[in-house]
Order: structure tokens, then sequence, then C-alpha cells
């Protein structure tokens, strides 16, 4: 399946290969790869890949008007979240979840999370959230390195 064959049907997500709209030493990430607007409000797909990186986690961040939905394509990792709260979760609150590359998941609103860590050099996944969510709707806090235990 090609995406230029299936166009007239409708839209095969591909894993992009130009310039991530928007990259740090831990992702990169390709939006707006399709128009999906249908879902009622303006709603973006993204490519997202995770960089391998110390199991360290040291910043946070949530979205107090979106959610994110995720679906995992390439690797496995550890997914660090915490239960919304005023402000940065305490350790003890932070749980960790293996993701195995076989499971959609979602992250709710206002829920604490980070970038995953990938187990190989990366993971990638196809993410479906609001668009303008990572830029406008987004808090980062900077944290006590917590380490993560495998």
């Amino acid at each position: 399946m090609t995406a230029e064959a299936f166009r007239p049907f409708g839209t095969v997500l591909e894993i992009p290969s130009g310039k991530p709209d928007n990259f740090s030493d831990v992702f990169a990430m390709w939006q707006d790869l399709a128009d999906i607007g249908v879902l009622g409000e303006k709603a973006s797909i993204v490519y997202l890949v995770n960089k391998r990186r110390a199991f360290v986690l040291d910043i946070m961040e949530r979205h107090k008007n979106g959610i994110e939905v995720f679906f995992p394509v390439k690797g496995q990792s550890i997914l660090a979240v915490a239960p919304p709260s005023k402000d940065l979760p305490k350790p003890e609150d932070i749980r960790c979840f293996y993701i195995d590359g076989t499971k959609p998941y979602i992250i709710n609103k206002d829920v604490w999370h980070w970038s995953t860590f990938p187990l190989g050099d990366e993971a990638g996944f196809f993410l479906i959230f609001k668009k303008g969510l990572p830029r406008e709707d987004v808090e980062e806090q900077k944290m006590n390195p917590i380490p993560i235990l495998l």
C-alpha cells in the first residue's frame, strides 16, 4: 500500500523522513501529518520518536485541555506517569509502565508524563491530539532527578 495509490480512499500514515517540526536531544516530532478534523475539534496526527538516554526522570509535563492518544509502531519503552495534582508529583506517586509496542493508550488531560524511555535506540509513536496541544497547552516542570529502575 502506498500513500499515492490509497489517496482516493483515505490516508496512509507513513513514518516521515524529513526534518521534524519540533525536536530536542530527547525526542523528534513531525506534526499535522493528516487532516482528521471530522473528529469534531481540530485534531492532529503526529509522529514522535523518543531517543535512548539515561533512565532518569528530571522533567514532566501535562496538558490541561486535551488528551493524547498513542499508537506505538517502533520499539519498546518505559512510560512514567503520575496522577493529576496541583504541583509536580512526589516520587512515590509516579508509576512506570512497560510499553511493549502492541497496545495503543490514552493519556488523560492533566496527567503528568514525559517522553518514554526507549529500551533500544528509539521508540516511535503515532499520536492523535487536539491541534496546537504541544505548543499552546503544555506545562513543563523540571524536577529533582529520579532514577527509573528496571
